[in-house]
């Protein structure tokens, strides 16, 4: 064979090879990428070409996703919007939010946004050759009832408005993304889970004519700030040596599933005898498409041990432990453990509760004299019905905390709620229920017989002067809580202002129980402002409107006396004509002088003095307003600057000698 014919064909066949294998490698360093882009692609078309949108978020890096994951406590999560106009002409549009987990907030980040309403965003004109990114601040849903697919769903962003072309012809604009948020477990790996234990009772009762040894102890878990929705918690809590019988309640099931304790039955726990414990389930399930997820409250649950008399368990640790799992896509597991220790006889089968519906509350009123009304609901629970047993508990006078010490109130009982169902349940058709005065009047008896309102509740009104209540009953029947929601009134006491302004809290005590409102102080505010947002130095501006507004519709501020007001006007101001001074709502106070005189650098300020005092707070449309009308002269060669008015004023019933407000103005010259 000829060799050269051979290495011939050989060379021919390598390079057909090697040129093979670089298609080969050069096809898949080019498409690699390529494939990795498309991964990324968003869909970015209208109905028409000349307008595109995409919706989208970034991850940690910048690069956008159209899926992300966030921790549904944070606050700082963004979405984006991108709208271009290619070619010729522009668009006017909105941009709307809709089936969604999460909500737009109102901050406008942009430039390109006019205004932000709900839900739905206006945009300014975007126009030819210009590529708007949107930035929206969002906050994630946190209702106390919730789609059950809130926390993993899609949402659609759609975009709507008209696109002018270079032929004056209008299209309407329609599109629609879709984009998933996940909210995530906002604690650490097995975080944020919280349980106690504590033992409740420890006694020797009489039990259907024997002597028995009841030991009682109160579990009480969830996540910390219930800042996500629970599945559910599956409790376990051990049974000492020598019971002879188990019995579980509920104080209800406010972190799992909102639920109150007479939703709370033998279905939801078992008495393992064997492994010496007892189980208990809560489940949050789905009732029409929907959970709850309460933001405060625990799961408590009450496990009650029933012992011969002789029984002696001091000492006896009792171990509980928490099992929650989590309504996020992954069902996340924490667990935790608490132990209660069996340390003195105790008596607890009826405890006390106070919940306040306030916090906290501002002390204007209390300065002012003026009532002020608040509610708090007092529980008293009964947490077994072995025993013959009643309640008497006193309802303590309300006092003030100060930082020396607690001083005696003027807060009285105005009137008292109670749901009769619920006291007939637990005392019984045959029993009763009295409240008493301090002197042991009977005010008002609750039986089977009372009437009620549409609601099934009875309402009980005070005489003056009532101040603290005693609660009793006849024997209990069953296990349960009873609920006084009581209205209290602050009512005006002897005590100086200086005295007053030394109050930190209203305590408020129940038998065993204790609970403190704290008491806020008051600021003294007005607000500044101008009906025009910009001033020219080229003309006299005419009948400019200057208003100061002392902010006085809310108890957070200090009523005004005999205040003073200075507003100071920027410094190229040549000359202004105070024509009218005009109070609005504010027959308590007389216009004593009006000035207008030179400041710093040779500033105008307008000087207002006023002579009187607000006695009371009004409503928001009610608030004390001057109105002032003036003439406005600028130099002439003032150049063209971003300024403000100044406003310094004071008031005899504040804290400070003086206070201050501003208002932003622009200055317009034709000298840049």
């Amino acid at each position: 064979m000829n060799s050269k014919l051979v290495r011939t064909t050989n060379n021919s066949i390598i390079k057909k090879m090697v040129a093979l294998l670089l298609v080969v490698v050069l096809t898949m360093f080019d498409f690699m990428p390529l494939a990795s882009y498309a991964a990324d692609i968003i869909e970015t078309a209208t109905n028409n070409k000349n307008v595109t949108f995409d919706v989208y978020f970034k991850d940690a890096s910048g690069a956008i996703v159209t899926e992300k994951e966030e921790s549904i406590n944070n606050d700082s999560i963004k979405l984006y919007a991108q709208v271009s106009v290619k070619n010729d002409g522009y668009f006017n549009g909105t941009i709307s939010l809709e089936n969604s987990n999460f909500t737009l907030k109102s901050e406008i980040l942009s430039s390109s946004i006019n205004k932000i309403e709900g839900n739905t965003v206006t945009l300014n004109q975007i126009n030819s050759g210009e590529t708007a990114e949107i930035e929206l601040g969002i906050n994630p849903i946190k209702e106390e009832t919730i789609n059950s697919g809130l926390l993993n769903m899609s949402s659609s962003v759609s975009i709507n408005g008209i696109y002018r072309n270079s032929k004056e012809k209008d299209i309407n604009i329609s599109s629609k993304r879709e984009i998933k948020l996940k909210l995530a477990d906002p604690y650490g790996e097995n975080e944020g889970i919280e349980i106690t234990s504590t033992i409740l009772t420890n006694k020797v009762y009489e039990v259907e004519g024997t002597n028995k040894r009841i030991v009682q102890v109160l579990v009480e878990s969830g996540l910390k700030g219930n800042g996500y929705p629970v599945k559910e918690n599956n409790i376990e809590v051990s049974v000492p040596n020598g019971v002879e019988n188990v019995e579980v309640n509920s104080m209800g099931m406010l972190s799992t599933n909102g639920k109150n304790e007479t939703e709370f039955s033998k279905n939801n726990w078992n008495y393992a005898e064997k492994e010496q414990k007892v189980n208990i389930s809560i489940k949050n399930s789905v009732e029409n498409k929907t959970i709850k997820w309460i933001k405060n409250g625990k799961d408590r649950i009450v496990v009650t041990y029933i012992m011969p008399a002789e029984a002696n368990i001091s000492n006896e640790t009792l171990t509980a432990k928490s099992i929650i799992k989590l309504y996020d896509e992954k069902e996340t597991i924490k667990e935790a453990t608490a132990v209660a220790k069996v340390v003195e006889e105790k008596d607890g089968i009826i405890t006390t509760e106070i919940k306040l519906e306030e916090p906290s509350i501002y002390k204007g009123k209390i300065y002012s004299g003026e009532n002020r009304d608040y509610k708090l609901t007092e529980n008293i629970y009964v947490s077994s019905n072995k025993t013959a047993k009643s309640a008497d508990v006193q309802l303590s006078a309300s006092t003030y905390a100060t930082t020396e010490g607690e001083l005696q109130s003027n807060i009285q009982y105005t009137n008292t709620s109670i749901n009769k169902a619920n006291v007939t349940r637990i005392l019984g058709t045959e029993g009763a229920l009295k409240i008493l005065a301090a002197d042991g009047t009977v005010l008002a008896e609750i039986n089977n017989q009372s009437e009620t309102d549409e609601n099934g509740n009875i309402a009980i009104n005070y005489p003056d002067g009532t101040s603290t209540i005693k609660v009793v009953t006849t024997d209990v029947k069953e296990v349960g809580t009873i609920s006084l929601v009581n209205t209290k009134t602050i009512k005006q006491d002897e005590n100086s202002k200086e005295t007053k302004r030394t109050y930190n809290a209203i305590v408020e005590r129940m038998a065993g129980s204790e609970a403190r409102i704290e008491l806020k102080e008051t600021e003294t505010k007005a607000d500044l402002n101008i009906n025009k947002n910009a001033l020219s130095t080229l003309a006299k501006n005419e009948n400019v409107e200057i208003t100061a507004t002392l902010l006085t519709n809310n108890e957070k501020y200090d009523l005004f006396k005999n205040p003073t007001l200075e507003i100071t006007l920027p410094e190229q101001i040549k000359d202004i004509n105070v024509k009218t001074v005009q109070p609005v709502y504010a027959e308590m106070f007389t216009v004593n002088d009006v000035q207008v005189i030179e400041g710093n650098n040779k500033s105008k300020v307008i000087r207002i003095t006023l002579g009187g005092e607000q006695t009371n707070y009004t409503t928001e449309v009610n608030q004390v307003t001057l109105l002032i009308i003036a003439d406005i002269e600028f130099e002439t060669l003032a150049p063209s600057s971003n300024t403000t008015i100044k406003m310094n004023y004071s008031n005899e019933n504040g804290i400070q000698p003086t206070y201050s407000s501003e208002k932003a103005i622009n200055v317009e010259s034709k000298y840049g």
